[in-house]
C-alpha cells in the first residue's frame, strides 16, 4: 500500500481510541511494509481490540480501506490547502519588530500561499513573504484539535513553533493566555515579536482555538477611503452593520405596503444569511479531516444545497395564486429578530462608545463627522489611531497590540492607558517599548528569548528587578557551590592519598560517599520552586543528576560613541529665543506667541505636549529650519547643532549601504573611517554594507543618529527618538546622553526617559511654551488626567 496509509488508518480510528506513542510507532512501521486490506486487518486487529473497539464495529472500520493497492490517494488531503486570509499579507520578516503601518489604506498586496505540512500529526501552515516561508504550528492530535470550539476562552498550546525562511523564531516554547490577563511581551528587537502577533492575529498559528475572536491591529481590512472617520469604526462592527442593513431592508419593504417588494426583501435576506453559512462551512470543510473532515465536508454540501435553493427562489417572480407563504407575516418576523438581536449587541449605545474612544485618541468632533474629514485626508499617524480605534471598539476576546504609542501623543497614550486598564474582561497583549505604559497596562510579562516564551508575574518594573534578582542569588549560588566543590575535591585528594598510605578502607568509603556528594551538585528546587526529589524530577535518563546552576549574564548596553564637541571659547547661552512668535504661510493663527528660552552648555530640556500645539515648530525655530513671525533668536557663531527628526529615517536611501550614505552625505571622509563611526551605534559588520532596507526600524533610527553627530555638535535636539528603539537600546540612549558633555534638547511622549534625560521640562500647549516647575512630567499628566476626567492616581507615575 501506498506511504499514505499509516495516516489514514490513524485519522480514521474513533475519537476514544488512543495508543501509546511506543505502540503508535510500531503499527506505523508495520504498516508502511502492508501490500493488501486482509494483511492491514490481520497485522492491527489485535490492537484495536485491546484498545476497546468492539468486534461488531471492526468490519465496518476495515472496509474504509478496501481499494486497490495501488491508490496512493490521501483521504485526509480532499481538501485542498486553506488559503490565508489578505490580512496575513501584512506579515513581516524578523528584520523588524516594530509597527509599520495599518492595512487601513493604500499598503501594496503581497503574494501569500499556504501549504500543508504534516508533523507531529499537525498541518502546519505556511505563507511566503518577501520571499521568507513563515511556518506556525503547535502540537496537535491526529483529530486537528485546532478546529474544535469549546466555551473556554484560555489559550494554553505546546510545542508552539515558528519558522521564518530558515531562522527558527520560537521551538517547542508554550503559548499560554489566560482570560482577562493583560500581558506585556518583551524583547530584543528583531527576537520575532511582532511576528508572533501577527500569526496569532491572522490564523496562521495552527492550533490556536478558532472559537476565540482575537484581533490585531495590521489585520483591520481596507476600507472605504471617502467615509468619515466615524463611520469607519462603526462599520468595523460587521455584524452590527449587517443588521442595520436588514433592518432597513425590511422596514422599507414593509413600510411600503407592496406585496412583491416584501416577498423580494424576505427571500434575500434569507439568500444573504445562507451565503454567509455557506462561507463559514467552506472554511470549517477546509480545516478538517479524518471523521469530523467527512462530517463538515456533508455539511458543505447541504449548505450549498440550501443556497442553491434559496437562489432559485429568489429568482423565481412566482404564482401567487399558488403562494402558500405568508410574507408579510414573515417579514414582522425577521424584523422582530433583528430588533432583538440589535438590543442584545448595544447597537444603540455603539455611536457613543465610538465618539468617545476617538475623542480619546485625540479626535474632535468636527475630525470624526465632517465629510471634508475623509479617511484619504489622514497622515499616516492618525490613520493607526483610526485602526486603533476600531479594535478598541470592536472589544475582541484577545486584543494584540504592537506598538500602539508609536504614533500617539501624550494626552492620547494617557487616556489609552485609562481606558485598557477598563477592559477587565478582555485578554491582552501588548508589545511597547514605553516602560510607563507597560507599567500601567500589564499584570504579567512574557519574555521572548532564545527561542523561548517564558512567563513572570508583575509589571515590567517588576519583571526586570525579580530577574536581577534571581539572576544575583543564582550567581551567589554558583560560587558558594564553586567553593564547596573545590573544598570536597581537595579532601578526596588528601584522603585517597591518606588511604593509600595507611590502607584504611574507612577512607575510601568516605571518598566514595564524597564523590557521589560532587554528582549530586545542582539546583536545590525544581522549576516549580520546590525541593528536589530525584525519584520525582529525574524520571528518565539525564546526564547529571541535578540541573546545573545556571547564571543568566546580565543584558549587556551597547555602547554608542557620541564625539564630544569642541570647547566654545565664549561661554554663556548657547541659543537664545526671545518673544518670538510663529505663524505658518497662509494662516492667521499663530502655532507659537511670545516665547522666551535659554539654552545654556550642559542644558537638559524636555518638551511635551498634544500633538499640533508646537513641539516640533519650536524644535524647527531653535535649529534654525524656520524663521520666525516675530521676535530674535540668538545662536553661538561657532555652535553646531545635530538636530534628529522621524524624518531623518524617512529620507534614507534605502536602496544603498549606511557606509555608501554616511560617504554621500559626508564626501571627506573614506570607507574605513565611516565604518568605524557606523560601528560606534551597533551598525557593523554585515549591517553597515548592506542595503539599508534589509535593516529593522530600530537599527535604521541608529544610523540615521549617528550622521547626526558625526560632526559633533555642542547641542543634540531629538524629536521622538525612542519610536522604534527596545528598552535595552533606550536604556543605552539615556545613559549615552547623560555622558554627553554638550546640550541635550527632546521632545518625547515616553515619560520614563524624558525623567531620566532632562532636568527642565516644558508644556508646550495653546500657543505657549511653560515650565513644569512643580513636579516635571508628573505635573503635566495630572493636568491631562483632570481634562479627561481621570483620577490622577490611577495615571501617576
Amino acid at each position: 500500500m501506498s506511504s499514505s496509509l499509516s495516516s489514514r488508518f490513524f485519522a480514521a480510528l474513533p475519537l476514544n481510541v488512543t495508543f501509546d506513542d511506543d505502540i503508535k510507532e510500531y503499527i506505523s512501521n508495520v504498516l508502511a511494509d502492508i501490500e493488501g486490506a486482509d494483511s492491514l486487518r490481520e497485522a492491527t486487529e489485535q490492537f484495536l481490540i485491546d484498545a476497546g473497539i468492539e468486534k461488531s464495529d471492526l468490519d465496518s472500520f476495515y472496509n474504509k480501506f478496501s481499494y486497490d493497492s495501488t491508490d496512493s490517494t490521501d483521504t485526509t488531503s480532499e481538501i485542498g490547502p486553506e488559503k490565508l486570509p489578505e490580512e496575513v499579507l501584512n506579515l513581516s520578516t524578523p528584520t523588524s519588530d516594530t509597527h509599520t503601518a495599518s492595512s487601513i489604506g493604500k499598503s501594496g498586496k503581497k503574494s501569500v500561499k499556504n501549504t500543508g505540512k504534516q508533523s507531529t500529526s499537525t498541518k502546519a501552515q505556511k505563507s511566503v513573504v518577501d520571499d521568507s516561508e513563515i511556518i506556525a504550528y503547535s502540537q496537535q492530535s491526529r483529530f486537528h484539535t485546532e478546529t474544535l470550539e469549546t466555551l473556554s476562552k484560555e489559550v494554553d498550546l505546546k510545542d508552539v513553533n515558528i519558522t521564518v525562511g530558515s531562522k527558527e523564531l520560537l521551538v517547542d516554547a508554550k503559548l499560554q493566555l489566560k482570560t482577562g490577563v493583560h500581558y506585556g511581551l518583551v524583547g530584543r528587537n528583531g527576537t520575532g515579536k511582532s511576528t508572533l502577533l501577527k500569526c496569532i492575529g491572522s490564523g496562521v498559528l495552527v492550533g490556536f482555538p478558532r472559537n476565540i475572536r482575537v484581533l490585531y491591529i495590521e489585520q483591520l481590512e481596507n476600507v472605504d477611503e471617502k467615509e468619515n472617520v466615524a463611520q469607519v469604526v462603526l462599520k468595523a462592527d460587521k455584524e452590527r452593520t449587517l443588521l442595520l442593513n436588514e433592518k432597513q431592508a425590511l422596514q422599507t419593504a414593509s413600510e411600503s405596503g407592496d406585496s412583491k417588494k416584501i416577498e423580494s426583501a424576505v427571500k434575500r435576506i434569507r439568500a444573504e444569511r445562507l451565503q454567509r453559512e455557506l462561507e463559514e462551512a467552506q472554511k470549517i470543510a477546509t480545516l478538517r479531516s479524518g471523521r469530523r473532515g467527512a462530517e463538515a465536508r456533508k455539511e458543505l454540501l447541504d449548505a450549498e444545497a440550501r443556497v442553491a435553493e434559496a437562489q432559485k427562489a429568489l429568482d423565481d417572480k412566482g404564482d401567487k395564486e399558488n403562494q402558500t407563504e405568508d410574507f408579510t407575516a414573515v417579514i414582522y418576523e425577521l424584523l422582530e429578530e433583528v430588533y432583538t438581536k440589535l438590543e442584545q449587541i448595544n447597537a444603540d449605545s455603539a455611536e457613543a462608545r465610538a465618539q468617545e474612544i476617538l475623542s480619546g485618541l485625540g479626535f474632535s468632533e468636527k475630525q470624526q463627522y465632517s465629510p471634508m474629514a475623509s479617511l484619504s485626508s489622514l497622515s499616516g499617524g492618525w490613520r493607526m489611531r483610526v485602526a486603533l480605534a476600531q479594535a478598541l471598539f470592536l472589544q475582541p476576546d484577545i486584543l494584540l497590540l504592537d506598538e500602539p504609542t508609536n504614533h500617539l501623543d501624550l494626552p492620547a497614550i494617557l487616556w489609552l492607558q485609562s481606558y485598557l486598564n477598563t477592559l477587565i474582561d478582555t485578554t491582552m497583549v501588548i508589545v511597547s517599548h514605553d516602560r510607563r505604559f507597560l507599567n500601567k497596562t500589564v499584570t504579567e510579562i512574557i519574555r521572548f528569548k532564545d527561542a523561548k516564551l517564558t512567563y513572570h508575574t508583575g509589571n515590567y518594573d517588576e519583571f526586570e528587578k525579580n530577574l536581577e534578582d534571581e539572576r544575583l542569588k543564582k550567581e551567589r549560588m554558583a560560587e558558594a557551590q564553586e567553593k564547596q566543590k573545590k573544598h570536597i575535591e581537595s579532601s578526596i585528594q588528601k584522603a585517597q592519598k591518606k588511604a593509600k598510605e595507611s590502607g584504611d578502607d574507612k577512607l575510601l568509603g568516605m571518598v566514595a560517599s564524597r564523590k557521589k556528594k560532587l554528582e549530586r551538585f545542582g539546583m536545590n528546587k525544581s522549576e516549580d520552586g520546590f525541593r528536589f526529589k530525584l525519584n520525582k524530577h529525574r524520571v528518565g535518563y539525564f546526564n547529571a543528576a541535578r540541573d546545573e546552576i545556571v547564571v543568566e549574564k546580565a543584558e549587556t548596553l551597547v555602547n554608542w560613541n557620541i564625539p564630544s564637541p569642541e570647547p566654545l571659547r565664549h561661554h554663556g547661552a548657547l541659543l537664545q529665543i526671545e518673544n518670538v512668535s510663529f505663524t505658518y504661510p497662509n494662516s492667521t493663527k499663530p502655532v507659537l506667541k511670545n516665547v522666551t528660552l535659554n539654552v545654556e552648555e550642559g542644558a537638559r530640556i524636555g518638551f511635551v505636549g498634544a500633538n499640533g500645539e508646537g513641539k516640533s515648530t519650536l524644535m524647527g525655530l531653535l535649529a534654525g529650519d524656520l524663521e520666525p513671525t516675530k521676535g530674535t533668536v540668538t545662536r553661538h557663531p561657532r555652535m553646531k547643532i545635530g538636530h534628529f527628526v522621524q524624518h531623518n529615517v524617512d529620507a534614507l536611501d534605502l536602496d544603498v549601504s549606511a557606509v555608501a550614505y554616511m560617504k554621500k552625505i559626508y564626501p571627506e571622509i573614506d570607507e574605513h573611517k565611516a565604518r568605524s563611526h557606523l560601528g560606534g551605534f551597533g551598525i557593523s559588520g554585515d549591517l553597515s554594507v548592506q542595503k539599508m532596507s534589509y535593516l529593522s526600524g530600530g537599527q535604521k533610527s541608529r544610523v540615521a543618529f549617528a550622521l547626526q553627530v558625526y560632526h559633533a555638535p555642542h547641542i543634540l535636539m531629538l524629536d521622538e527618538i525612542t519610536s522604534h528603539l527596545d528598552m535595552i537600546t533606550i536604556k543605552t540612549l539615556v545613559e549615552v546622553l547623560n555622558k554627553f558633555e554638550g546640550a541635550v534638547i527632546i521632545v518625547s511622549h515616553d515619560r520614563w526617559f524624558i525623567d531620566n534625560v532632562t532636568k527642565k521640562v516644558y508644556a508646550v500647549r495653546r500657543g505657549r511654551v511653560e515650565e513644569l516647575i512643580e513636579n516635571g512630567v508628573q505635573q503635566y499628566v495630572n493636568d491631562v488626567a483632570r481634562e479627561i476626567g481621570v483620577d490622577a492616581e490611577e495615571l501617576d507615575d
